[in-house]
Parts: structure tokens; sequence; C-alpha cells
């Protein structure tokens, strides 16, 4: 009797097991043509995409913006809210100083992800360059704000707005929390004068404007490479670095195979913050350098000031390395 109540029961189970497999399996059956074909269109599209966002990205290496910007569009069409995607498409833009398309995709990026370092960093990088220093400031904050070491970057906008209060207290904090900035000596300097120290660096600002200006007008009418040397050294001496850029870049035009200028146009931009620009001007300028320890020497230093703010240190190490076999 208990034999065959327990054949009973397993015909029982496997009867019920048979009939929800074959239900389970009508179901799936139904809806797998349907489910199959959104997965394939998802996958295509995201292949699409993968494929236009690297395409993207080499003719971006290779300079070639607009091309990138053309892929970056099919994959704009797919997939519109994709943040690495939005950003490249500001930073293309910015290369080809279409700066109202880069906001534009700025604030789209940042409108997903509000506290995005690099996208906030772009987007001050614009303001920058329109030369919109109260929003560039804006912004300058809330990177300061996420990272210790962008105080320098800070500093030196307190520096071209000439804005001493919040200069001075900013130093005060960058000396308190041990915060490394590249040219902090000269900062102090010029937010920490007194009334006479600034009547007397005026005083010697007009004298040495009014040479570099005779400097300048010599220079104008003969394009002598001595007196435009002696330009861009006083220039560099009184910090002048705006000028220094302009000075220099103006001078490569007339000598492009002059590696002093080369230098003068790195340390320019190194004192404007602009270090990954400095870097690439300073390391073409060394093709340049033939037999000259003290030129050379100069150049790495240069470098050294530039990597290390962009914190390559394997690359600054090499140029400290240089620097000593020297």
């Amino acid at each position: 009797m208990k034999k065959f109540l327990l054949n009973i029961i397993l015909l029982l189970l496997v009867f019920s097991f048979n009939t929800y497999a074959q239900d389970d399996s009508e179901e799936d059956t139904a809806n797998v043509p349907i489910f199959q074909e959104e997965l394939l269109d998802e996958e295509k599209n995201y292949l699409t995409f993968k494929q236009s966002f690297i395409e993207s990205l080499q003719y971006k290496a290779i300079e070639n913006h607009k091309k990138a910007l053309e892929s970056l569009a099919i994959c704009e069409t797919l997939f519109p809210d994709n943040v690495p995607m939005l950003f490249e498409l500001a930073k293309n833009h910015f290369a080809l100083n279409q700066y109202i398309e880069a906001h534009h995709y700025c604030n789209q990026a940042l409108s997903i992800e509000p506290d995005a370092f690099w996208i906030l960093a772009l987007s001050r990088d614009i303001f920058d360059k329109e030369n919109n220093y109260s929003e560039a400031i804006k912004i300058q904050k809330k990177l300061y704000a996420s990272k210790a070491s962008e105080a320098g970057n800070l500093l030196k906008y307190y520096y071209q707005t000439k804005n001493i209060e919040k200069g001075k207290d900013l130093i005060a904090e960058i000396d308190k929390k041990y915060i490394y900035v590249l040219l902090l000596d000269f900062y102090k300097k010029y937010f920490f004068k007194t009334k006479k120290q600034i009547v007397k660096s005026n005083h010697k600002k007009v004298l040495e404007n009014r040479e570099l200006s005779d400097l300048k007008k010599e220079f104008l009418n003969n394009n002598n490479y001595t007196v435009l040397q002696e330009i861009l050294k006083k220039e560099y001496q009184t910090q002048q670095f705006s000028d220094l850029l302009e000075d220099s870049d103006f001078g490569l035009s007339l000598f492009p195979t002059q590696a002093k200028l080369y230098l003068y146009k790195g340390l320019a931009l190194n004192g404007l913050g602009k270090f990954k620009e400095a870097i690439s001007v300073l390391e073409s300028g060394l093709d340049y350098v033939f037999d000259n320890t003290t030129l050379t020497k100069q150049m790495y230093k240069a470098l050294i000031v530039g990597y290390e703010a962009v914190k390559n240190t394997t690359k600054a190490n090499y140029y400290k390395q240089m620097v000593q076999k020297l």
C-alpha cells in the first residue's frame, strides 16, 4: 500500500512539473522574438556608439576636431545624455574656439553630473579664454573646494583681477594648510605690499615701461633679435607674463629656430598657469638647442616646473636627472 501511494505522489509531481514547463515554455516562446529584437537593436546602437566614440578620440588625437565632431554627432543621436560624449563634444568645440557650443555641452553634462571636476575645469577654461574672470572665479572656487592643489589657479585669478583682500585671505589659508603653490613668493610680494612699496613699485614700473616702450619701438623699426631678447628679459624679470607670451610668440614668427624664444614662451605659459602648453613649447624648443649648456639647463628647469604642476612625477624626475648630468 505504501509503495502504491508513493508511485501516485511521484506521478502527480511529474505531471505538475510538465504542465508548468509547458506553460512557461509557451509564454517565453511568445515573448522571445520581441525581446530578442529589442536586445539586438540595443546592442547594435551600443556598438555603433562605441565605434564612433573611438573614432572621435582618434581624430582629436591628430587635432582634426571637425572630424571628431562628425563622429560624436552619431554618438549624440544614439545616447544624447552620455556624459563622456558631452565632455568630448565640449572639448572639440573649445579647440575650434567655438565657445558658445562648448558652453552648451559643458552645461548639458553638468546638468547630469554637477560636480564633475574635469567638466567644471573645462567650463572655467572657456570663461578664461573669453576673459570672463568673474565666472571663471566662481567655478575655480568649486575646484579649489574639491582639490587643494587648485589654490594656485584661484590665486592667479585674484592677481589678474587685482582682488587684494581675497588674495591675502587665500594666501593665509595656503600657508595654514601647507598647500604647494607655484610662484607663491611672487604672489606674497604682490598682495602684501605696503603703501610705500606700492608707490616705489609703481615709480619703478613707470621707468621700466618707458624703457620697454622705447625698446619695442626700436624693435618694430628694425626687427633686431638682440633688442627682442632685451625686451623679453625685462618682461620676464618684471613678471609681465601676458606681454612676454605675446612678444615671444611674435618673435617666433620671425625667428622660428631660436631656442631662447621657446624658453621665454614656455616661461610665460608657466607663469600664466598654462602648464601643458608650456611643456609642448619647451620640448619643441629643445630641438633647436645646440651646444648651449646654460640654455639647456634653463629649458629643463622650466619643464620640471611644468611637469610638477601637472603631477607627472616621472617626467619631472627625468628632467631633474638631466639637469644633474649637465
